[in-house]
């Protein structure tokens, strides 16, 4: 199944998205149910990244547009609200892991802020 062009074009709604957006410099969507093939997930959980801002926190440390945020700091990270608060948690430390998919494969990303 591909990811439809609406899903894969949406840009972040809500307040939550907002903050995300500025402090992370990522746009996300989450994953539709039944993309888990397509995204090469084990199951559809988590957010796609379906833009990053140039030299913004996300490019820094490395995202790229299709990969897929799993968690951030071992918190999962399903809807924009999840990633707000995550990115809130992790905010006095300076620093967060984010857990992410790309092709297949999953590795982690240190975000410093």
């Amino acid at each position: 199944m591909a990811l439809s062009v609406e899903v894969a074009s949406a840009g972040p709604t809500g307040l939550a998205a907002e903050r995300t957006q500025k402090s992370l410099g990522v746009f996300v969507a989450p994953v539709p149910p039944g993309a888990k093939g397509t995204l090469l997930l084990d199951k559809d959980r988590g957010m796609v990244v379906v833009g990053v801002v140039p030299g913004g926190l996300a490019d820094q440390a490395g995202l790229r547009r299709g990969d897929v945020l799993l968690s951030i700091d071992g918190r999962p990270v399903n809807r924009e609200t999840d990633l707000a608060a995550a990115l809130s948690a992790a905010s006095g430390t300076g620093q967060a892991l984010a857990e992410v998919s790309r092709q297949g494969k999953v590795f982690d990303l240190a975000i410093a802020f």
